[in-house]
Formats: C-alpha cells, structure tokens, sequence
C-alpha cells in the first residue's frame, strides 16, 4: 500500500515493531547479500564508474508439483527455501 511521505518500512512497522536498522558499506569490488524481503535503501553513487545490480533468487529443488514459478509458503517464510538462513538467524537471537 502507498502511503505518501511515508518510508517502505513504516508502511509495514509501527514504530514500537520497527526492526532496528544497521549501516552497511561496502568498498569498491565487494558485494552484499540479502534475503529478498530485507528492507534495504541505497545511497546515491558520487562517484564516475557506474554501479552494477545484480538480483536472483534462490529456489530449492524440492518445491512441490505446480509450484516451481511461484510458492506461496516460501513467501510467508523466507527460511523455508534456505536452511542456512534459518541457521543464521537461530544464531543471531
């Protein structure tokens, strides 16, 4: 839903869910992964060299028949495809 002057993550937070936010950089030559729902901005490029974006997913083999385009499970859970995500965020609490 659009909401005029209002963020992507506000659309989806109040602010007492808000998700806490941390600053990321990344030199020239590195890159930066992230699970395709993280709420994410980028900055502008000042620099000469143009910047380059690159976007796939990731699906797993097992996906159920009449499910290899879309999987709505996989969409409500972002772990369910990639167990190492489940993994990491077990880790992270």
């Amino acid at each position: 839903m659009f909401v005029p002057g209002k963020g992507l993550a506000e659309r989806y937070f109040s602010k007492a869910e808000m998700p806490s936010m941390q600053l990321v950089h990344a030199r020239p030559g590195q890159a930066i992964l992230m699970q395709w729902q993280t709420v994410h901005g980028v900055g502008p490029n000042h620099s000469e060299t143009d910047r380059i974006h690159v976007y796939f997913r990731l699906t797993a083999a097992h996906r159920p028949e009449g499910s290899k385009k879309t999987y709505a499970p996989a969409m409500m859970d972002p772990t369910l495809e990639t167990p190492l995500f489940k993994w990491l965020a077990r880790k992270q609490r």
